[in-house]
């Protein structure tokens, strides 16, 4: 059987592990000992993307959809656009519909790094990015 080591820390720089230590931390520490979770602390740990604006950034153009303003549903439309021209989009191109992750528990699709990595996906695959915000486990028990 062959020797497979885990990774280790090593191999990030030391930014990389302090971020990374320290979100970890943040998130430890705001689940409480009965499963629930303490938003509010979260909230200091997640850092929010901008808004969606109407010019092109780094030639992806972004808009929210909302379904159920009343229940906060939504998704974000990321639109990769022509070289030369920033306001159309680059005719026929493939869909790819992303769930963020967060365990159904936390954090949202407008999360930085949901953000960040739909962007590259629209930008280096050239394809529409739909990016689905969805209701948390914790406050809406499944089936609702």
């Amino acid at each position: 059987m062959p020797n497979i080591q885990s990774p280790t820390w090593t191999n990030l720089p030391w930014t990389g592990m302090l971020f990374s230590s320290i979100v970890h931390l943040g998130f430890r520490s705001s689940c409480r000992s009965n499963g629930s979770i303490n938003y509010l602390l979260i909230n200091l740990f997640e850092f929010q993307a901008r808004t969606p604006s109407t010019e092109p950034i780094n030639g992806i153009k972004t808009f929210d959809v909302h379904i159920d303003p009343s229940r906060n549903l939504w998704f974000r439309f990321y639109i990769p656009c022509r070289e030369g021209d920033k306001n159309k989009h680059g005719g026929n191109m493939p869909l790819i519909i992303y769930f963020h992750g967060g365990g159904f528990a936390w954090m949202s699709s407008n999360s930085l790094g949901f953000d960040n990595l739909c962007r590259r996906f629209a930008k280096e695959l050239t394809s529409v990015v739909i990016s689905v915000d969805y209701r948390l486990a914790p406050e809406h028990k499944y089936p609702c």
